[in-house]
């Protein structure tokens, strides 16, 4: 997997550990932020995590090109939390670089992670190493999956999309409804995809 700079037609490769070792399974679904040279990716590799990575799963990985830095991301809170019991993937990358928002089916990556099987969204903060979980409300996972996260440049919120049904008084569970977790102060989750003049 690669980072292309386009003013300087140089391709550089992102999917290598600290210190340039070429990675050893594959790696995909790549992020990067608005400076072009942080990434955030899934891979199969074993050797990219300074820590070892033997889980046997697919991670989320976080690649500072500037500082030749790697770290999986898909871990408990911590700088050497635990990695993922179960797969993660498809990361989202914040625009300054500073966090990781991905999904993951494991459910060891911090308090509130649900017990039992499923698809849920996790927010990786770089700069304190904390993992959140974010498709939930206070107090509660969502009763029923999360997909597509997105993050803005400074992360204080995201927004997702689930069919759960406890995440807000209006979100019936009918159908898939897209909504917004708030990460500054007290977290908050609210429903996004409702008609215009009925309340946020």
């Amino acid at each position: 997997m690669y980072i292309y700079n386009i003013q300087t037609g140089v391709p550089v490769r992102a999917s290598v550990a600290t210190g340039g070792g070429q990675s050893n399974g594959d790696s995909s679904n790549p992020a990067i932020d608005d400076s072009g040279t942080r990434v955030a990716f899934q891979s199969f590799a074993t050797n990219l995590d300074l820590g070892g990575d033997g889980n046997g799963v697919g991670d989320v990985f976080w690649r500072d090109t500037g500082t030749d830095t790697t770290v999986a991301v898909s871990r408990a809170t911590t700088a050497v939390g635990a990695l993922g019991d179960d797969d993660s993937f498809v990361p989202a990358i914040s625009g300054n670089g500073t966090a990781v928002a991905f999904l993951s089916q494991a459910a060891n990556l911090g308090a509130g992670a649900p017990p039992f099987g499923g698809l849920w969204v996790y927010l990786r903060l770089l700069g304190t190493n904390e993992t959140l979980l974010l498709s939930g409300a206070t107090g509660a996972p969502a009763n029923l999956f999360a997909a597509n996260v997105s993050l803005p440049t400074v992360p204080t919120m995201s927004v997702w999309q689930s069919p759960a049904s406890n995440l807000d008084p209006d979100a019936s569970g009918e159908f898939t409804q897209v909504f917004a977790r708030q990460l500054s102060g007290s977290p908050v989750t609210t429903l996004v995809s409702r008609p215009s003049g009925t309340g946020a």
